[in-house]
Parts: C-alpha cells; sequence; structure tokens
C-alpha cells in the first residue's frame, strides 16, 4: 500500500519536507510503529540524529533493560577483544 501526500499538502502544512517526514516519523516511534531505526530511515538521517529530533519533542527513546544488557555484554565483548 502506498499513502500519497502532495507537494501541496506539504506546503500547506507550513513546514519543509525533511520536517514533515520528522513529524510523521515521531508519530509512529511515540505510537510504538516505528523503531528508532525505521524512523531514522523513514527520514533519512542516523539514528543518532533521530534520538536528538526525538528529545528536543520530549519523546523518550525506547530503551528497554534487555537493550541494556546486550549492549553491556557487546562493550565487555569488544574490551576484552581489545586486550587479546
Amino acid at each position: 500500500m502506498s499513502v500519497v501526500i502532495t507537494d501541496e499538502d506539504i506546503r500547506r502544512s507550513g513546514i519543509s519536507e525533511e520536517q514533515f517526514k520528522v513529524e510523521i516519523a515521531t508519530y509512529l516511534y511515540s505510537a510504538n510503529i516505528f523503531t528508532l531505526g525505521q524512523a531514522a530511515s523513514f527520514c533519512s538521517i542516523s539514528q543518532s540524529e533521530m534520538m536528538e529530533k526525538l528529545g528536543s519533542k520530549k519523546i523518550p527513546v525506547h530503551y528497554t533493560i534487555e537493550d541494556l544488557d546486550y549492549d553491556f555484554k557487546n562493550m565487555v565483548r569488544e574490551r576484552d577483544a581489545d586486550y587479546k
């Protein structure tokens, strides 16, 4: 399925095409429809840039205990590899 948003629709919104995409992506992210990666990809920006945009809108990044555990284990694995 495709959704068509015309240039006229974007002009009527009063914001740039880039900002329009950010508005859509942040909404879908906050509704747990998009992941951080999907939102960033939709906007053609990096995940860190997307996190900044979310933060500026006071939308918390979804980061679970499982995410923290996964990241911690990867950091330890990388550290151990550096010391070998």
